[in-house]
């Protein structure tokens, strides 16, 4: 991939890029499950803003330790649209670099 300077980006940072966008959305949702398991007041919290749905509106995705507590198709919806586009943008990125790669290399 190729910076606006014209400099490629180095293997490091490629790495890097694609490690946060693969596992950042899944460490982002198991820190709020962990916290909401060990302080149940965050649990009542995050049900009072609409960020977990209560146990009476029956998730389809009950978080552990939150007496009840987890996500509807609604919220689950954008997770996994995030987490998908994240994979197909990784995917883009490690192709174009190997063929930027193979490009360099038959020159």
């Amino acid at each position: 991939m190729n910076t606006s300077k014209g400099q490629q980006l180095d293997d490091d940072t490629t790495t890097m890029i694609l490690i946060g966008l693969l596992f950042g959305p899944a460490l982002l949702a198991a820190g709020i499950g962990v916290v909401a398991a060990q302080v149940p007041e965050v649990a009542s919290w995050l049900t009072q803003r609409n960020v977990l749905v209560a146990p009476a509106d029956n998730p389809l995705l009950v978080i552990p330790g939150t007496a009840g507590a987890g996500l509807d198709l609604m919220r689950i919806i954008p997770i996994a649209a995030a987490i998908l586009l994240a994979l197909i943008w990784a995917v883009w990125l490690s192709k174009s670099k190997m063929n930027s790669e193979e490009g360099t290399r038959n020159k």
